[in-house]
């Protein structure tokens, strides 16, 4: 469900020119900085998850 919610949620494949001038990788960073509520989204999506399928196992 990882590879799943990544590609729902994770970062663009897309790599530009940012941080060039500075030095800094400016993707990384941001990626960094968004991880903990990028894990809170995953975590509520595999909990919608497991209430989905209990939902079907019912019917």
């Amino acid at each position: 469900m990882t590879s799943l919610s990544a590609n729902l949620y994770g970062a663009s494949i897309n790599k530009g020119m940012g941080g060039l001038m500075s030095g800094l990788d400016t993707d990384e960073l941001v990626n960094q900085m968004t991880a903990g509520t990028r894990n809170k989204i995953n975590r509520q999506y595999q909990a919608k998850q497991k209430l989905l399928y209990k939902q079907e196992a019912y019917r």
